[in-house]
């Protein structure tokens, strides 16, 4: 069995246009939302490849119920922790040369009560069932502890040193 944590998912927006003239008015040629989230597109693939894949981290609002939805058909098992926050929103614009512009939400501000319940059903599950890898992936939240993550792997060392630990994250320096 495979974990992939995502502690700061969101849904995103692709617009599509001629060209990004910035200050001025841009008219979009194509919309597309869509789930986002290192940690839920990984599980998605390892699903398809026929793994057993849990997905973790946490959602909220709007958003998190539009995550709920989409994932609903997916053959991973979905294992968020709701909150009472929104989930973030990323932006990419993507003009005819494919150049890319991205504004990426930082998150909501995630609470210790939220971190303890997610390091909980993590420990949790490695304790239960047989899991060969983890996959952290993508940005901590907005005030999320920066060891959050090494806590974490000592932790589930402590209960399986065999465990493969992958690390998908992005700088700890991008934060603000």
């Amino acid at each position: 069995m495979i974990i992939t944590l995502t502690m700061n998912p969101s849904v995103d927006y692709l617009y599509k246009l001629e060209k990004l003239s910035p200050g001025n008015l841009n008219r979009v040629t194509l919309i597309s939302k869509m789930v986002g989230g290192k940690g839920i597109n990984a599980a998605r693939v390892s699903a398809i490849l026929g793994t057993n894949t849990i997905a973790m981290g946490s959602i909220g609002g709007n958003n998190g119920d539009f995550i709920e939805k989409e994932i609903a058909s997916d053959k991973f098992i979905p294992r968020f922790t709701k909150v009472d926050k929104e989930t973030r929103n990323c932006y990419v614009i993507l003009d005819k040369d494919n150049q890319k512009t991205e504004i990426n939400e930082y998150g909501f501000p995630i609470e210790n009560q939220t971190l303890n319940c997610i390091r909980k059903d993590v420990l949790s599950l490695i304790s239960a069932e047989n899991v060969s890898i983890i996959s952290f992936n993508g940005s901590l939240p907005t005030n999320c502890p920066l060891d959050f993550y090494s806590n974490l792997i000592s932790d589930i060392r402590k209960i399986d040193a065999n465990i493969k630990i992958l690390l998908v994250v992005w700088a700890l320096s991008s934060r603000h």
